[in-house]
């Protein structure tokens, strides 16, 4: 009997893949070896979603100097991406590979960019290339050689595969709409979207009782409020939920 391959073991393969790409350096493996990826039913319709800051890692351990033999402290771990990769919207074997780098370009290019410049260059030093922002019907082509020779070398997954979420038709008839990735909707490099589209500007307060509202674009904003004069924090409810689409 054939050893059960797995489709987590398959996405696996495919993100220690793109860890060995020629393109990345040595800080965007840092940055890629520190999410959550998991493979799951995810929201029908969508093939994958990026959340910025929605994992937080186990505190690590370090010895400090002073102290007894043995002796150490919990250093807080900062939250890093979860990157889910969305059953539901699975249509082929090349299209999940395409769907993991472009997520993980997602991780790279960082919260706000959306599908502009720099997320398209995060892709292409994983080796994903000649893209759309969302729906790129994927084939090997879209692939770098030093890419696309070792994805399609991996073993495919042999535990099933997800069913149509309408109808009764099996994977590969997939009935339902996919949507277009959300990457751009309310944030910078995308397009709001009428009425209900959320601000592209992140919302910080200061300390003050009745606290002083400002807007900035990215999260490493340094400033200090010069009546409770306390630093301005970012509300995180103004944060994009996610990067959603393939």
């Amino acid at each position: 009997m054939a050893k059960i391959r797995t489709h987590e073991m398959y996405v696996a393969s495919i993100y220690a893949l793109a860890l060995r790409s020629k393109g990345l350096s040595q800080a965007d493996r840092d940055t890629l070896r520190a999410i959550k990826l998991s493979y799951s039913a995810g929201p029908d319709g969508t093939r994958g979603v990026t959340y910025y800051q929605r994992w937080q890692p186990k505190a690590c351990h370090h010895k400090c100097k002073g102290h007894g033999k043995g002796h150490s402290h919990a250093k807080a771990q900062v939250a890093v991406p979860f990157v889910a990769v969305c059953a539901t919207g699975q249509e082929s074997h090349v299209q999940l590979c395409g769907t993991v780098l472009h997520e993980l370009g997602h991780v790279l290019a960082g919260m706000g960019v959306g599908h502009g410049k720099g997320w398209h260059e995060c892709c292409a030093r994983l080796g994903l290339v000649g893209i759309q922002a969302a729906g790129t019907d994927y084939t090997w082509d879209n692939f770098e050689p030093h890419v696309r020779k070792p994805l399609k070398a991996l073993r495919l997954p042999n535990d099933g595969a997800p069913t149509a979420p309408i109808g009764t038709g099996l994977w590969g008839t997939l009935t339902l709409k996919l949507k277009p990735c959300g990457a751009g909707n309310g944030v910078r490099g995308g397009k709001a979207r009428g009425k209900g589209s959320r601000s592209r500007l992140l919302l910080w307060e200061c300390g003050c009782e009745k606290p002083v509202k400002i807007r900035h674009a990215g999260t490493d904003l340094q400033a200090t409020c010069k009546r409770c004069d306390k630093d301005f924090v970012l509300q995180t409810d103004s944060l994009p939920p996610a990067h959603k689409g393939d």
